[in-house]
């Protein structure tokens, strides 16, 4: 065996007709209560089902699908191209737009060149066809398109004024409609201008609804009812006064703070504002404002809100309310014109804005060459196995071991939205999610003993992980001594696989407690020198190695994709072979003199084979075959064990 070169392996519902009872009416025809056929049908909340459906609010599915067709067009039936439900999602995501031309006179397809010929921008129509006598409609590309349109309308075409309109779900909007609105940005612009104090950097958008500019047009700056109209006074801001230190929202009767969420973005640096005298009642109603993007912001104003009120009435003092408004604008100094009290911080340098983290991130951990030696080798072997044969890996686990799956859905902001679909239902089954798991499944949901825990990995789908590249893994590994007697090798890997079915990567995280086999166990009976106690596993959708591609390198390093390259057999058993030369016990010590005798090895022939058998760990009767086979060779006798060490069965070694 050992002289040979060769190293190769072997509720019910309700009725149509029914209505809904009342307590002290429950007696009528066959015991069903009141309805319209007994006599006692009186009110609008004792109508049947489907008559209520179609009422206010509610449109009945008819009323509904006619809507659609209003809004969309025709209504895309089946046909071989598709399915019908297929058609509506795909028309209702559509950003076309109609736009009406009236009083065209004359062949279509010469109307629409002369249309495109006196636009000043190049219009896409999709789509032009007479819906009467004198009427147009066009599907053209998006908004910018039917703006163009619009802007025609006054043009005579075969002697006649045409006029457009756009037709969406938000009514008609026509030419004048667009000038309106133009007037009315024009007219925001020149309060806001009006209203500045450029000396003090101050600008007074108090009581808005009450400026004289606006005459009775007053309701056109209620940011409860336009939330847009934020976003539209932020712009003007920005674009004509972007030096403003200090901005007044008092007196405006804000519900909430909607309407301004945007802030941020437009005014980073706006260092005081004053929310005075509004409705803001709760938390809630400022959190719109993301307070924590505002780097620069100093000063905060909320007295005579309702939140004030209730702050007191609740805790009888506003501390409570300082603490959390701190949390929510953590570079705010100012509250009210008090004080806040200081937040915890930790000084992490002066930039706080700084992309640098204060420490770099450092690749794979692992505490010492023995520990990298272990978890090398129980890498290979084990994701190799998972990803071919999971029921080889039955032995690796323990009657005792632990398995847990975690499903995390959440995707990266930073992947593209056609590339954001990741499939993470063939996980569900077995999701011990905290978040998304009821509290009274969660036990269920542990596997415990290595059987039950082979049957779960079997039904997980099937995977592929790429050894072969290092870069796509990182490792933390260390050794933790629980006893004198015991010690656990704590392993956590971070990386990537393949769902082999549906052909999509995934990310995963995976933490392992391992710990040596115990003699006789099932695990060393097998051949394998540990154990696997805990297993938790997290997947999650595709995110790369970007937090640790450029990561520092540690002294101590993994080479798995050299490994697997470099092994044409199975892969080493860093356990097989201690750099420490095995103690003999006094059992196995008087067993070794019984073969010495039983085969008649003179006292230099036992110390050879106790040599060989004390540094391979190779068994005395093995040990003693070697040497045989090499002929007493001492130094070709290693070599050839070296050469196949990989297949030796499990009761070659002592353990």
């Amino acid at each position: 065996m050992f002289a040979s070169n060769n190293t190769s392996t072997g509720n019910p519902f309700l009725q149509e007709k029914d209505s809904i009872m009342t307590d002290s009416d429950k007696k009528g025809v066959r015991g069903r209560g009141p309805n319209k056929y007994n006599g006692k049908y009186n009110g609008k909340s004792s109508r049947p089902i489907s008559e209520r459906l179609g009422n206010g609010k509610q449109f009945g599915l008819k009323k509904h699908l006619n809507k659609i067709k209003e809004r969309k067009g025709e209504f895309q039936g089946k046909d071989n191209k598709g399915s019908r439900m297929q058609k509506i999602k795909n028309f209702s995501k559509s950003r076309h737009e109609r736009v009406i031309a009236s009083n065209v006179v004359g062949n279509i397809t010469e109307f629409e060149k002369f249309i495109r010929k006196k636009s000043k921008k190049p219009i896409k129509i999709l789509r032009a066809e007479r819906k009467g006598e004198n009427i147009v409609c066009f599907t053209v590309e998006n908004m910018g398109n039917a703006n163009s349109l619009v802007h025609l309308s006054g043009i005579k075409f075969n002697g006649n004024t045409v006029t457009f309109a756009i037709q969406n779900r938000n009514g008609i909007t026509t030419a004048s409609d667009i000038k309106n609105s133009v007037s009315t940005i024009d007219t925001i612009k020149r309060i806001i201008l009006s209203r500045y104090n450029q000396e003090n950097e101050f600008l007074n958008l108090e009581n808005l609804k009450n400026d004289p500019m606006l005459g009775n047009n007053n309701q056109i700056l209620d940011l409860n009812r336009h939330q847009k109209l934020g976003q539209v006074i932020c712009k003007l801001i920005k674009e004509n006064i972007p030096q403003v230190k200090t901005i007044s929202f008092a007196n405006n009767n804000l519900n909430n703070l909607k309407s301004l969420e945007k802030l941020h973005e437009w005014l980073p640096d706006i260092q005081n504002l004053s929310f005075e005298n509004n409705n803001l009642n709760t938390l809630r109603d400022i959190e719109p404002l993301k307070g924590e993007s505002f780097k620069n912001l100093r000063e905060l104003v909320i007295a005579g809100n309702p939140i004030k009120d209730n702050e007191l009435r609740k805790y009888n003092n506003f501390e409570n309310l300082k603490n959390n408004i701190k949390s929510m604008f953590p570079s705010l100094i100012l509250l009210d014109q008090e004080e806040l009290p200081e937040g915890i911080s930790f000084d992490v340098g002066k930039e706080l804005n700084s992309k640098v983290l204060p420490i770099k991130i450092k690749s794979s951990f692992i505490d010492s060459d023995v520990t990298a030696t272990t978890i090398q080798d129980f890498i290979i072997k084990y994701f190799n196995l998972f990803d071919t044969n999971r029921i080889g890996l039955l032995d690796l686990y323990d009657d005792n071991s632990m398995f847990s799956l975690s499903v995390n859905n959440n995707c990266p902001s930073w992947r593209k939205r056609h590339d954001r679909g990741d499939n993470m239902s063939n996980w569900k089954l077995l999701d011990r999610n905290f978040k998304n798991t009821r509290h009274s499944n969660r036990d269920n949901l542990l596997i415990k003993g290595k059987n039950n825990i082979i049957q779960a990995i079997g039904k997980l789908p099937s995977t592929k992980h790429p050894l072969e590249d290092d870069s796509k893994f990182i490792v933390d590994s260390w050794q933790v001594n629980i006893s004198p007697q015991q010690v656990l090798i704590y392993l956590n890997i971070s990386g990537e696989f393949q769902e082999v079915d549906i052909k999509l990567k995934k990310s995963f995280s995976r933490t392992f407690l391992i710990a040596p086999s115990q003699p006789q166990s099932n695990a060393a009976i097998a051949g394998w020198p540990y154990t696997i106690y805990n297993d938790q596993i997290t997947v999650r959708p595709w995110s790369g190695n970007k937090s640790f591609d450029k990561a520092e390198p540690n002294p101590i390093t993994l080479q798995i994709s050299n490994t697997i390259k470099g092994n044409n057999g199975p892969s080493t058993n860093s356990f097989n072979t201690m750099n420490k030369p095995l103690d003999f016990t006094p059992l196995q010590l008087q067993e070794q003199e019984q073969l010495r005798l039983q085969h008649g090895l003179n006292e230099l022939q036992h110390q050879q084979v106790q040599k060989l058998s004390s540094q391979t760990h190779l068994t005395y009767s093995y040990s003693l075959q070697c040497l045989n086979d090499f002929k007493w060779d001492y130094a070709a006798a290693l070599d050839g064990f070296q050469r196949v060490k990989d297949q030796v069965p499990p009761d070659g070694y002592y353990h």
